[in-house]
């Protein structure tokens, strides 16, 4: 570390000086001060040491990366940011960080703190809680039992896209032995406007949270989408071994674009139950009345499956175009099985006027793949009808679920742009024998 010192010679001014420190990572390892991801790279401090035993610290962090987990916020290396407070001791060991104030891009944070003599965190009160230029919030933090701590949010504004993402990256298997070192913490929000992905914000967010090891305990949650209809509810109760997830949404389609998962969807009376376990969840998701609009993959599976369907049938004509109710379902049914970053559709029905389908396959969350084999069905309501007649139902329409033509698909590759392909043999063959046809 390079050190430049300056203390004042004048009468009375003993014991008051200045210094500048440029420390580079390693000397703030070689001194034991290992703040991990939190803080990497080099930063520049000017402290001015009072006589009364306080301190004006001054840190410039441009340099340095700063790393906020669990919130995915980051400040990269070279962007500028700084960081001043005055620095008092506390009777007992330990030191009071008052008038702390951070600044950076779009970052404006003031508060106190209080770190005991080991230098953990005991307690801290950010007044003005900003990463983001549109945030507005105040949180409130203060040390409880077994080195857990209880944190108080609330907030006008606040913008939860980092949030999300950070929750699609921390995948189960890969952090599971950080998260057991990770302290108990007992969360109560109120933010009256969070902004997620797809122009989507959740309003009226009433929260109270516990977290064990950095997984969820108990919570409620209740909060809603602008627009009509867009109550959310949510609730985590211990159940045995495992904890039960219970979760409905007055309008799924925005929800779901709100977390960033799918953005085709409107409306739709969802409800999600699951039974949550040390190494994943198993559970079902059930949606009603909703429509799936400029989705390229059903709207291909709609031409093809339909002109397919119509030349087996000996159709040589070209066929219509799919009428407007092929994009409303009256119902969606998925039930799935997560295991670390593996997540087993086990079957998943799909029920609408004019078309539906089936489907089941892995979805690999680490490496953002999917492997995905189905049966599309057009004209779901004439065809369906063979299949809900007892014995010859089940022959011909493949059962409640299956129409008398449909077509078997693939979906493969990643989740965000998957490859769509048909086997053109499954279109002349009664549903029973269609399953054999379906890809493997």
């Amino acid at each position: 570390a390079a050190v430049d010192l300056t203390q004042s010679c004048k009468p009375g001014a003993a014991g008051a000086g200045g210094v500048e420190i440029a420390q580079a990572e390693a000397d703030r390892k070689a001194k034991g001060v290992d703040l991990g991801g939190l803080l990497t790279g080099p930063v520049a401090v000017v402290l001015d040491a009072k006589t009364d035993g306080t301190q004006d610290l001054d840190v410039d962090l441009t340099k340095a990366t700063v790393t906020l987990p669990g919130i995915g916020w980051t400040k990269g290396a070279g962007v500028a940011a700084r960081a001043t407070f005055q620095l008092a001791p506390v009777k007992g060991g330990g030191f009071r960080i008052t008038d702390f104030k951070a600044t950076a891009d779009g970052v404006d944070i003031a508060g106190t703190l209080t770190v005991d003599k080991a230098g953990n965190l005991v307690s801290a009160d950010f007044t003005r809680f900003a990463l983001r230029p549109s945030d507005s919030a105040a949180i409130t933090l203060k040390r409880g039992p077994r080195n857990g701590y209880a944190i108080t949010i609330n907030a006008k504004r606040l913008d939860g896209r980092g949030f999300l993402r950070q929750l699609k990256t921390d995948s189960g298997a890969s952090s599971k032995a950080a998260r057991a070192k990770e302290p108990p913490l007992d969360i109560t929000a109120k933010i009256a406007s969070l902004t997620g992905y797809g122009g989507v914000s959740l309003d009226g967010i009433d929260l109270s949270l516990a977290m064990e090891a950095g997984r969820i305990s108990r919570m409620r949650l209740a909060a809603s989408t602008r627009g009509k209809g867009g109550a959310i509810s949510a609730t985590v109760d211990p159940d045995g071994n495992a904890r039960a997830l219970v979760l409905t949404a007055g309008d799924t389609g925005r929800l779901l674009k709100f977390v960033d998962l799918y953005g085709q969807m409107s409306g739709g009376d969802g409800r999600l139950t699951a039974s949550l376990t040390q190494d994943g969840a198993a559970g079902a998701l059930s949606v009603k009345s909703f429509r799936i609009t400029e989705d390229p993959k059903l709207a291909r599976l709609l031409v093809s499956s339909s002109d397919r369907v119509a030349k087996s049938a000996g159709k040589q004509a070209p066929v219509a175009a799919p009428p407007a109710t092929a994009s409303s379902f009256d119902r969606l049914v998925v039930r799935f099985d997560l295991t670390g970053d593996s997540l087993k559709i086990t079957d998943a029905v799909l029920r609408g006027p004019a078309s539906g389908g089936s489907a089941a396959g892995t979805i690999q969350l680490d490496k953002g793949t999917m492997a995905l084999t189905g049966t599309f069905i057009p004209i779901y309501a004439l065809n369906n009808l063979f299949g809900r007649i007892p014995v010859i139902g089940e022959i011909l329409g493949g059962g409640s679920d299956g129409g008398l033509f449909g077509v078997t698909f693939r979906l493969d590759g990643p989740i965000a742009d998957p490859a769509l392909t048909f086997n053109p043999i499954s279109t002349i063959t009664p549903g029973i024998f269609r399953r054999i046809f379906e890809f493997q």
